[in-house]
């Protein structure tokens, strides 16, 4: 009987972990996540884009998360400021996304820090955030891993 379960467990576990992996088209940012932090997270991500994706040349189609956020504003006035052309796009039936390079963001809480991850066509970039007395830092580079899917 032990064996006959074991393929069971293992399907259940592939489908349960298959679902951990999928992505969705919103950004995100945790309610958990401070307004002071923003500016920042919003900076970081504009210094990185700027190498990657020409400013002048490029118009980032934004889906914004569900619900307000201090980030999203921030970090949409940065990359105006930079010279991103910026549309944000909220899906509804039959529509379809405006041209452009589909880009989200997402925000979370990680051990006493803050995780960023940008999601690119192709790519995913994170960095890890430790919190201090005196803000947000970093001592690292942005991780980037190629092959990411950005599904619209």
């Amino acid at each position: 009987m032990k064996k006959r379960l074991w393929p069971v467990l293992s399907v259940l576990a592939a489908a349960i972990l298959s679902g951990c992996a999928t992505t969705s088209t919103t950004s995100y940012v945790a309610d958990s996540v401070r307004a002071v932090d923003a500016n920042t997270l919003a900076s970081d991500t504009v210094q990185y884009l700027s190498d990657v994706l020409p400013p002048a040349r490029t118009t980032l189609v934004v889906e914004p998360p569900k619900s307000g956020d201090a980030v999203t504003p921030v970090m949409l006035e940065k990359l105006r400021q930079r010279g991103y052309g910026v549309t944000t796009y909220t899906p509804k039936n039959g529509t379809k996304p405006p041209l452009g390079t589909p880009f989200r963001y997402a925000v979370s809480p990680l051990d006493n820090g803050v995780w960023l991850r940008l999601n690119y066509p192709g790519k995913e970039a994170s960095r890890y955030y430790q919190r201090t007395t005196s803000g947000l830092i970093s001592n690292a580079p942005f991780t980037v891993r190629e092959g990411a899917t950005n599904e619209r």
